[in-house]
C-alpha cells in the first residue's frame, strides 16, 4: 500500500489549495525512503501569525482604545493662577501649525480645527512670592498636541515654566529642564490578555517641590 493513498490533510481555519495538497503528498511520501512500516498519515495545517504581525494588531487595539477614550492618563500640573471651579471639564477647538510647533484655540467652525476636552480636580491652591499657583489633576480625554498647556493658557493659568505659552513665562530668556506639568498615571486594558494596567511615576522637578504632592 502506498503512502500517498493513506495521507489524510487538515486545514484548520482556511482551505489548503489543491497544489499545496500536492506538495504536502510528496513531501510526506519521501518518509518511506526511511521508515519501512509507515502505513498512513496525518497532517493538520494552521496559520501562525508572525510576531510583528501580533505587535500590530496589539498597537492597533491600543490606538482604538485611545481614540475612543478607554485610555485613562492622568497628569498632574502646577498652575500660575486659579481656575474658575475646584472641578470642571474643559472644551476648546484647536489647531496645531507644524511649521511654528504652536497649537492655538479657534472656533469650532475653522477649517482643520479639532476638538480638545479635559477633566480636571483641583487640589491645593497656594500663595507664594511669586503669586498663587494651581496644584491640578487631569484626566486627559482627547489627546492634541499641547492640549493641556494650551487649554490652561486659555483660562489664564498657564503651566509654571512654559515659556511657549504661559505669558508669565514667556518673556522671560530662562530655559526650564521641566515644566510644571507630569503624565503620572496610565490606565488601559492588555490588548492580548485584557488585564487591566496601570502605571505610576511621581512628578520632578522645582514645580513640584513647591507643593506637597498627593499619591494617585
Amino acid at each position: 500500500m502506498c503512502i500517498r493513498d493513506s495521507i489524510r490533510i487538515q486545514a484548520i481555519h482556511f482551505d489548503a489549495t489543491d497544489q499545496l495538497e500536492a506538495f504536502i503528498q510528496k513531501k510526506v511520501a519521501k518518509l518511506e525512503q526511511y521508515f519501512d512500516g509507515i502505513i498512513s498519515a496525518e497532517v493538520s495545517l494552521k496559520v501562525v501569525k508572525p510576531e510583528s504581525a501580533k505587535n500590530k494588531e496589539a498597537a492597533a487595539k491600543l490606538s482604538k482604545q485611545s481614540e475612543d477614550g478607554e485610555m485613562i492618563k492622568y497628569y498632574q500640573a502646577i498652575l500660575t493662577g486659579e481656575l474658575p471651579n475646584d472641578a470642571g471639564t474643559i472644551t476648546n477647538y484647536l489647531i496645531h501649525d507644524n511649521q511654528t510647533n504652536v497649537t492655538r484655540i479657534v472656533d469650532k467652525d475653522t477649517p482643520g480645527a479639532k476638538l480638545a476636552e479635559l477633566d480636571y480636580e483641583v487640589l491645593d491652591v497656594m500663595e507664594t512670592d511669586d503669586g498663587i499657583l494651581s496644584y491640578v489633576l487631569i484626566n486627559l480625554i482627547t489627546g492634541r498636541t499641547h492640549q493641556i498647556r494650551v487649554q490652561m493658557a486659555g483660562k489664564k493659568a498657564g503651566i509654571w515654566g512654559d515659556t511657549k505659552y504661559n505669558p508669565k513665562f514667556r518673556k522671560t530668556k530662562k530655559s526650564y529642564k521641566q515644566i510644571g506639568l507630569h503624565a503620572s498615571r496610565l490606565e488601559f486594558e492588555h490588548p492580548v490578555t485584557g488585564e487591566h494596567m496601570v502605571f505610576k511615576n511621581e512628578p520632578e522637578g522645582k514645580a513640584f517641590e513647591i507643593i506637597e504632592l498627593d499619591e494617585f
